[in-house]
């Protein structure tokens, strides 16, 4: 019943008759770097088969858009939109991208992607925009993506079960990517629908890549859906002047981000370290007192000793000392023989693994070939310890507390504090930071042995290890276990067993960066100093409060109350003393070709008593204009306000602002009706009034 003619068949016809809706490939050769085929070891037959056209054949309908699951979500964007599918073209163009926007952004959220502006995050964010910008077309103007991603876990989570138990968390992502998104679509689409008005006018068919890359720099319209919306509209875009915009701005950033260390950074991956090698045996030992000083570098040259005073770089055969690396920061320590004592300031490690050891010494004199004690500071490396093994049981703790779309996306790991950035779509609430403090303080309450293994990338995979895979590792790879509560990749040092964390505090949860948080915490020692602090801190304020600390909470909360109940009689009195003020100001009304007009500097502790003493002079001019100005912590604030009767037939607050509000070297703006002005020098109030008066005088006359 779908033969468009008689001869119509799979070997002869291209129509919409033929689907493929199932493919099998027969895996067995294997092509290595040299570009030879060699049989597999295990042959494979992949079954590629099309789920929603096998679903178009058994459901017997012509396209995916119309089988059971998706029509369920066409049919809730009816009703959301008031748009009838298969009525008209552009609508249905809209409708079936949004059901096919919206069933992939699910999965991807369920998969634990979260919305960035780089890699998979990227696709996704695009993704959620595109189908956001669709749903404007259909004239949805509230948030509706919430809804329709109900209806693909209902529709697919019988078999993708993982759907239905990520529910909560797919809908509140999608749904702050939507919120985040609102504005700038109405703000963008405004700006660029005048782009459009502009170019039709001017009977040109392009929008320079300048005015693209405005929008996409200043107002985060993405580039994609102007190239879009252009599209629609018969216009094109200058992506070659948009694309030199955007490595411009690329190439001003990597100059803004630069920032020499000392010449420490450009020391890193000199030429000259190539020849060496060394091994660090820090896991094991804090100590190696037959250290064999292999090179000595100053100033990004070999030489053959240094001398009290001198600072350098010195590579050891063997080191305790761990390069800065995986967010811990390097070691500090001596090196020590009979001739010489050096202090160890800095430890970093080249892109080769190569340990360099920043020095400074101290006393004596070291050569190349020596021999020497080289001991790490044990306390401060104990501390560094304990804040990454901590780390580890933060990042299982908030995928716990969050959901699994958390993970790492930087780290700081030193002695006196740990940091760690991971992903996260909105900020944390406050039970939400006490859970996962409480999760991490319990596995370390419940000393737990942690346990390191070297094994190959792919076994460390198998075992589940957390790690960042997209990332390039060797062939063999470093597993911190912690029981059965933790398992990571990771090159750091760590303790033997949690117990040795002591304690563990978060201090700081804040946002660093779209879809990135921030979490700064304490451990041991660090967190015994911390709350030794707030201690001391709660003392002074009982001190100050003459009260116990138990009933501390009670008395700053009366204490405040009184303040409140101060403060609205103060306000009162206030209010009573600037209506007298202002009464006596009703004599001073004065008239310029039939327009009334009151100037006048007046008392008043900030811009909202100045903006009620405008509108309370206004109300007793019935008809004019009022200016107030008053010196509010040392600078001059400036209010004009005009009835509406002169807005319409003399004269505006933005046109008087605009010649007034120099006299008092201020600046400002506002509406037609009302304008405002700050900063100036409140020296010039002295002869504001006269100057004033013959500046309107001159617009007015």
């Amino acid at each position: 019943d779908m033969k468009c003619s008689d001869d119509c068949s799979v070997a002869t016809c291209e129509c919409d008759r033929w689907v493929e809706i199932w493919n099998l490939v027969f895996t067995e050769l294997f092509k290595d770097k040299e570009g030879n085929y060699l049989p597999l070891e295990k042959k494979n037959v992949d079954t590629g088969m099309g789920l929603e056209r096998m679903a178009c054949v058994m459901q017997g309908v012509h396209s995916i858009f119309d089988i059971k699951e998706i029509r369920s979500i066409i049919e809730e964007i009816e009703r959301l939109s008031n748009k009838k599918y298969k009525t008209n073209e552009k609508d249905d163009i809209s409708i079936r991208i949004i059901a096919d926007h919206v069933r992939s952004m699910t999965f991807m959220v369920s998969d634990g992607i979260i919305p960035s502006n780089e890699s998979r995050g990227y696709v996704l964010r695009k993704i959620i925009r595109r189908a956001i910008r669709h749903g404007k077309l259909l004239g949805i103007d509230r948030p509706f993506l919430a809804d329709l991603v109900e209806k693909v876990i209902d529709g697919w989570s019988y078999h993708y079960t993982e759907l239905a138990q990520n529910r909560e968390t797919i809908i509140k992502i999608i749904s702050a990517e939507e919120a985040k998104f609102e504005e700038t679509i109405n703000q963008g689409m405004n700006i660029l629908n005048s782009y459009i008005d502009e170019i039709k006018k001017e009977g040109k068919t392009s929008l320079s890549g300048e005015k693209a890359f405005i929008l996409y720099d200043t107002y985060g319209f993405p580039f994609d859906i102007t190239k879009e919306i252009l599209e629609e509209n018969g216009i094109s875009v200058d992506e070659e002047e948009f694309n030199k915009n955007m490595q411009e701005q690329k190439l001003r950033a990597k100059e803004n981000a630069h920032i020499e260390d000392s010449g420490w950074n450009s020391d890193l991956n000199l030429d000259i370290y190539e020849n060496y090698k060394n091994e660090f045996i820090g896991y094991e030992h804090n100590v190696n007192e037959d250290a064999k000083v292999n090179a000595i570098v100053v100033d990004k040259n070999l030489v053959d000793s240094i001398k009290e005073g001198d600072k350098a770089i010195v590579i050891l055969d063997k080191t305790p000392f761990y390069g800065q690396s995986g967010g811990q920061v390097g070691d500090v320590g001596s090196l020590k023989n009979d001739k010489a004592i050096l202090k160890v300031i800095d430890t970093k490690k080249t892109k080769t693994g190569l340990v360099l050891h920043e020095v400074e010494v101290e006393s004596g004199e070291l050569k190349t070939g020596d021999k020497l004690d080289a001991e790490i500071d044990y306390k401060l490396r104990q501390d560094t310890r304990k804040n990454h093994t901590a780390t580890h049981l933060l990042h299982k703790a908030l995928k716990m507390v969050l959901g699994t779309h958390v993970n790492q996306a930087g780290s700081l790991v030193s002695p006196t504090r740990l940091r760690f950035d991971f992903t996260h779509f909105q900020a944390m609430t406050a039970d939400e930071i006490k859970q996962v403090e409480n999760t991490v303080n319990e596995s370390i309450f419940d000393a737990i042995d942690v346990n390191t293994s070297v094994v190959s990338l792919e076994e460390s995979k198998k075992m589940g290890a957390t790690g960042l895979f997209e990332d390039k590792y060797g062939d063999l790879v470093r597993v911190v276990k912690v029981g059965d509560f933790s398992m990571e990749l990771c090159g750091g040092t760590h303790v033997k067993n949690t117990s040795e964390v002591g304690l563990f505090k978060i201090v700081q949860e804040t946002g660093i960066a779209a879809g990135v948080r921030r979490i700064e915490a304490l451990t041991g020692r660090n967190t015994y100093k911390y709350l030794n602090d707030n201690e001391a801190e709660l003392d002074k304020l009982s001190e100050t409060f003459k009260t116990n600390k138990e009933d501390l909470i009670n008395k700053a909360e009366q204490t405040i109350s009184d303040l409140k109940d101060r403060e609205k009689e103060i306000k009162d009195l206030k209010n009573k003393i600037q209506n007298a003020e202002l009464k006596n100001l009703d004599s001073e009304v004065k008239n310029i070709n039939g327009v009334n007009y009151i100037i006048s500097v007046i008392e008043a502790d900030n811009m909202n008593e100045l903006r009620q003493a405008g509108d309370k002079l206004k109300d007793k001019v019935k008809s004019g204009i009022v200016m107030v100005a008053a010196d509010i912590c040392g600078k001059t604030s400036f209010i004009i306000t005009l009835t509406k009767d002169v807005v319409s037939k003399v004269v505006t607050a933005n046109i008087l602002m605009k010649n007034i509000a120099p006299l008092l070297d201020a600046k400002g703006g506002g509406r037609d009706d009302m304008a405002q002005a700050g900063g100036g020098n409140s020296n010039k109030l002295k002869d504001f009034e006269l100057k004033a008066e013959e500046k309107l005088k001159e617009i007015l006359g």
